[in-house]
């Protein structure tokens, strides 16, 4: 009996799942998930692991950066005892969670975030809550790839009421299992949803226009944050949803090229709210790194507009070639100037809220092919007929840019 009951006992120990905890927090910054020194006694999360995110209060950011491949079976929670907690998987990072048999949570007893930059990729086999709990917000802005195709995704749903905010930005893309009510799962608490902006979608197998037209007029897919803007498109093997226009305008667009030198950044400020007659503040953002240290300074992202009045262009150096450069516009309209609350000066910028920007990318290139606009038809005439004339530019890469005139139409 007791050989028995001895046999019991190794077959249950050899079962349980260990428990890694980030302990960055005791540091505050960012930290590599793949180095030992920034967990507990459990180590890097492995596949039996569960892995918990702590945040290091709410001065401190406690950031943990996936950098490589990192697989791990159990459960991640991002946001639980202490706030600030944020979860990076960086351009060339991949985060696989699950093995189908456990939850994870963003935002689980405290607010969570995880964000997914461009050529970063997160996998999770299981159901993935955000926002878990009354009072929290878990928040995923995806700019790479965020695959929750085998499982279920909560937006301040599951056994909680807090909210849940699933952002695809940039080029981005979201794979879901399904819009269904009961697969896409948006809790009762206002605030919860997806929101599509510049050039990333949210993609579905199969036919699912009807459920995301669904979620499109209740508002809980939106475009850029404005409730019908964004539109749903079924190409024969999957729905796709994206945004349909960007309310601001803002030029250059989300990942386009331009040429090395000074750069013309431009936008529209909406009115302010809720007396659309006062002037609109401006804060513009620029620079190549967005990461941030322990007080939240940005590495290389400063300002260069500060609080300028109704302002819409900007100038900007982006003197080196093959560079990257995030660009941001923040604007104060959110709050009432005449107000004894808010300080009762529309000249006085801390009167309003600040709306942080959506983040914009642009890239600097030496070589840029030139831009051709022909407004009407070139034309060439021969034989006394004239011939419609296309053009096509090829740009050798190193210095000449060679243009092609032909035309489709028959020897006369």
């Amino acid at each position: 009996m007791k050989k028995l009951l001895l046999l019991i006992m190794v077959v249950g120990l050899a079962g349980m799942a260990g428990a890694g905890t980030w302990q960055r927090p005791t540091v505050a910054g960012p930290g590599n998930w793949n180095d030992p020194a920034n967990w507990d006694a459990e180590g890097v999360p492995i596949v039996s692991t569960l892995a918990t995110v702590l945040g290091a209060g709410a001065n401190n950011l406690a950031e943990a950066q996936v950098t490589d491949t990192q697989t791990f079976g159990a459960r991640l929670r991002v946001g639980t005892g202490t706030a600030g907690a944020v979860l990076r998987i960086k351009d060339g990072g991949s985060l696989s969670v699950g093995d189908g048999a456990t939850r994870s949570y963003i935002g689980d007893s405290v607010d969570g975030k995880m964000i997914i930059d461009a050529g970063g990729t997160f996998t999770h086999l299981h159901r993935l809550y955000l926002g878990e709990f009354a009072g929290t917000t878990g928040t995923v802005d995806v700019y790479g790839t965020f695959n929750m195709i085998a499982n279920n995704t909560y937006l301040g749903g599951g056994s909680g009421t807090g909210i849940g905010l699933l952002n695809v930005r940039g080029n981005g893309v979201a794979n879901m299992r399904s819009l269904a009510d009961n697969r896409l799962v948006i809790g009762a608490e206002p605030g919860s949803r997806i929101d599509i902006s510049s050039n990333g979608k949210v993609v579905t197998e199969g036919n699912e226009e009807d459920e995301a037209d669904v979620l499109i007029a209740a508002g809980d897919i939106v475009g850029y944050g404005v409730v019908g803007n964004v539109t749903a498109t079924y190409d024969g093997d999957n729905t796709i949803v994206t945004a349909i226009d960007d309310p601001l305008d803002r030029e250059p667009a989300y990942g386009e090229f331009v040429h090395t030198g000074n750069v013309d950044l431009s936008w529209i400020n909406l009115p302010a709210i809720p007396d659309p007659c006062s002037p609109v503040w401006v804060d513009v953002w620029f620079g190549t790194d967005t990461s941030q240290d322990p007080n939240g300074i940005y590495a290389d992202f400063v300002k260069v507009v500060d609080a300028e009045l109704d302002k819409e262009t900007k100038t900007v150096p982006a003197p080196d070639d093959g560079q990257g450069y995030f660009w941001r516009v923040d604007t104060y309209r959110h709050g009432d100037p005449c107000s004894v609350f808010y300080g009762g000066d529309f000249n006085d910028p801390n009167a309003f809220f600040a709306d942080e920007g959506l983040l914009m990318y642009l890239t600097a290139l030496d070589d840029l092919p030139p831009e051709v606009e022909i407004t009407t038809p070139f034309t060439a005439t021969w034989k006394n007929e004239p011939l419609v004339l296309e053009a096509t530019v090829d740009d050798d890469g190193i210095s000449d840019v060679t243009v092609t005139w032909s035309t489709d139409e028959d020897d006369p």
